[in-house]
């Protein structure tokens, strides 16, 4: 048909009664039998491109590309079957390359696409594959008239239409139709009496005939790299289509997709840890067939901890005793704050540990500060704890510091300390005193009043237990037990009043 559709086609000699007869159906504006029976009918179709099959299977040819060989098997559940060596082929009037469509040429069809047997005509037949039909049609624009043939698997003839007499140069199609009152129906033969027709608009209630071919849905995503700190809220946007306007679910492979709109998706994701978290997120779209899916990069920066505190074992201590700052840190990582933080001290090396423990040689105010590391490497900002104050003390006359000081028991003894830094005098302090029974080794005295003996003061102005400020020093007058000769006595003093700051101790013997 490419050489005989065009304008160079030459028509057999045709009846001028079936011109005729065309001509005169073409004036209808609606579909008008030709020919009907109660099985079979050849019908004008005024306006093929408003044709509607009322069957399951459908073939309008639109999908095909021109040329495309149908007896390789191109439409599922049908055979279009090369008869005396014809084969079935698609054309397209799109290209220009055939005598219409109507009114730019002679021939017509529904769309543009349409089926024929080549140059040189012939029989076309067509088989079911998936089984029997009970009524087949078809659209023919034809040069000469064409029949329609239905056939059993016996091949034996059961119906056949009349003809369709010619209707080229019209812009109508006739439909050849058969209608059987079971599914006896195994193939059909179309074919005409003289040469030059194309098919269009098979229609069938053939199983499985050319079932409905499905689009994937499309899905676009807004942004192509979404960057967030670890624990804050990441997002992103897109938006979904599907041609076929099947529904369309939409799944991510982390993170929570929401259709957020009309054909639109919002995507959200807190991710716990930077950059462990960071992935290539894909957003899917299924429309219960096929699936498409779209990618984007998450990236996610870790944030270092922050210390929240540095906190000293005592703020008061004297020269000598150790102190310790314990260091609390947060991350807005869980698994960072669950792996822990590295430590530094004052410049010095990281360790697990966030104690750091440090006496003072020299009295004066000190501090310590602090850094803290994630497992991911990241590094707080500088922390300085609150100062820690040193002082010097020592006891005075008439006691004396490495040796026991003998005394008799009942007498009464001014226990001197000086307490302060570079000579000047801690003020506001409230030094414990406490007589302690036997010769109290400092590294190993229990501090838990399992030796502790009655610490008296005979003078009024005295608190029991607390020594007071007078002559820029800190005295307490303490009455000696009564006792065996060479009873052993120690005394501490606990200049700051608590344990954390330190303690003095000086020995006492009986007489």
């Amino acid at each position: 048909m490419k050489s005989s559709i065009r304008a160079a086609l030459r028509p057999r000699r045709q009846p001028a009664a079936l011109l005729a007869g065309l001509a005169l159906a073409a004036t209808s504006a609606v579909a008008v039998p030709t020919a009907a029976s109660a099985a079979n009918s050849v019908t004008v179709i005024s306006n093929p491109d408003a044709y509607v099959c009322s069957e399951a299977g459908y073939i309008g040819f639109e999908d095909l590309p021109d040329s495309t060989n149908l007896s390789a098997g191109a439409i599922g559940g049908v055979q279009f079957t090369t008869t005396a060596g014809y084969s079935w082929l698609v054309g397209d009037f799109a290209t220009g390359g055939y005598n219409g469509k109507y009114p730019s040429g002679q021939y017509t069809s529904h769309g543009t696409h349409w089926a024929w047997l080549g140059v040189d005509q012939g029989a076309g037949r067509i088989d079911f594959l998936n089984g029997p039909a009970s009524t087949f049609s078809l659209l023919a624009s034809t040069n000469t008239p064409v029949v329609l043939e239905a056939y059993d698997s016996s091949a034996a003839l059961l119906e056949s239409t009349a003809s369709s007499g010619t209707n080229l140069g019209t812009g109508t199609m006739a439909e050849l139709k058969i209608t059987r009152a079971s599914a006896d129906i195994a193939y059909v033969v179309v074919h005409d009496t003289g040469n030059y027709f194309e098919v269009d608009d098979i229609c069938t209630d053939a199983p499985g005939v050319n079932p409905p071919s499905n689009t994937a849905p499309d899905v676009a995503a807004d942004n192509a790299v979404v960057a967030v700190d670890e624990a804050s809220a990441a997002g992103n946007t897109g938006t979904f289509s599907d041609v076929d306007e099947d529904a369309v679910s939409l799944s991510a492979s982390v993170g929570s997709v929401l259709e957020s709109g009309p054909g639109t998706w919002a995507w959200s994701y807190t991710p716990s840890d930077g950059p462990v978290d960071s992935q290539t997120v894909t957003i899917t779209a299924a429309d219960g067939t096929d699936t498409s899916t779209v990618t984007f990069d998450l990236q996610v920066s870790n944030v270092a901890p922050t210390i929240t505190s540095l906190t000293p074992s005592a703020t008061t201590v004297v020269t000598g005793q150790p102190v310790t700052f314990v260091g609390q840190a947060t991350d807005p990582s869980g698994p960072d704050t669950a792996a822990g933080f590295s430590w530094s001290f004052n410049g010095g090396a990281y360790g697990t540990s966030n104690a750091f423990t440090t006496a003072y040689a020299t009295c004066g105010s000190n501090d310590v500060t602090a850094l803290a590391k994630d497992k991911d490497n990241g590094v707080s900002a500088p922390f300085t704890s609150s100062a820690v104050m040193a002082l010097d003390s020592e006891f005075l006359p008439p006691l004396q510091s490495g040796t026991f000081n003998k005394v008799r028991g009942g007498q009464v003894v001014p226990v001197k300390i000086s307490v302060g830094c570079d000579g000047v005098l801690a003020s506001g302090l409230s030094p414990a005193i406490q007589l302690l029974s036997g010769d109290v080794d400092p590294s190993t005295d229990p501090g838990d009043g399992s030796v502790d003996v009655v610490t008296e003061s005979v003078s009024s102005a005295d608190t029991s237990g607390v020594m007071r400020a007078a002559d820029g020093q800190y005295i307490y007058n303490l009455r000696i037990p009564a006792g065996a000769s060479g009873a052993k006595y120690t005394v501490r003093v606990r200049p700051t009043g608590t344990a954390a700051g330190g303690a003095r101790y000086i020995a006492i013997q009986l007489r």
